[in-house]
């Protein structure tokens, strides 16, 4: 692993994207008043609290919104921010984090691959 020089614009331009990404999952409920959503439970696939999300602002109600239809949601598997539901489940915040957090890896950091690694 060494550093990397200059990095992919379109490596780049993804890491930013998700960073943004992830940013807004953590500022969404710093922003809306305190205890204002507390209980998000649901099933995926499916927008089972739009009557909650539309009184949103955007794109508080945007980042909700695809919450509601990629996570379950459950609120005792969700962190807590401003006393408000996080959009996604711990879980789904970790594998967000998780994409971020190899992207920028791979905008700061060169990794040469070679048979060492496959082969012990």
């Amino acid at each position: 692993m060494g550093k990397r020089g200059k990095p992919s614009k379109t490596i780049f331009v993804f890491f930013m994207f998700f960073l943004i990404w992830v940013l807004l999952q953590f500022i969404s409920p710093l922003i809306l008043p305190s205890n204002s959503i507390t209980d998000l439970s649901g099933v995926t696939i499916v927008s089972d609290n739009e009557s909650v999300i539309e009184k949103m602002p955007q794109p508080i109600g945007f980042v909700y919104t695809a919450g509601d239809v990629l996570c379950h949601q459950k609120a005792e598997r969700s962190f807590f921010v401003n006393n408000n539901q996080m959009p996604f489940c711990s879980r789904c915040t970790g594998i967000w984090l998780g994409i971020v957090i190899g992207i920028g890896m791979m905008v700061f950091y060169r990794f040469e691959l070679d048979e060492k690694i496959f082969f012990f």
